[in-house]
């Protein structure tokens, strides 16, 4: 998965990144959508099941790191202050680059 331009990588810190990041959440957003209508689109054309099977696999990676996501910002927003200043700092670090 390529990472977006503000975001630190895999060997940044993932829980500063989780839940934070709006840029990447749209882009979960997106390939899960794209990705469960493709899923569709592929087995109401009858296409292979290996084809269909990939195709599934790619849509739920996307959605469960949109979970993840949702969930990691859930968790911020209840938990008060600290974690509106992170995202704040997030968004910030996007404007920069």
């Amino acid at each position: 998965m390529a990472r977006c331009a503000g975001c630190p990588g895999v060997q940044g810190s993932l829980h500063a990144k989780l839940g934070t990041c709006v840029r990447c959440m749209r882009i979960a957003a997106a390939g899960s959508v794209t990705g469960w209508a493709l899923v569709v689109a592929t087995q109401m054309s009858g296409a292979p099941r290996g084809v269909v099977g990939l195709l599934l696999l790619v849509a739920a990676q996307f959605s469960l790191v949109l979970i993840l996501h949702l969930t990691a910002r859930l968790v911020r927003a209840v938990s008060g202050p600290a974690g509106r200043a992170r995202a704040e700092a997030a968004e910030a670090e996007h404007a920069r680059s």
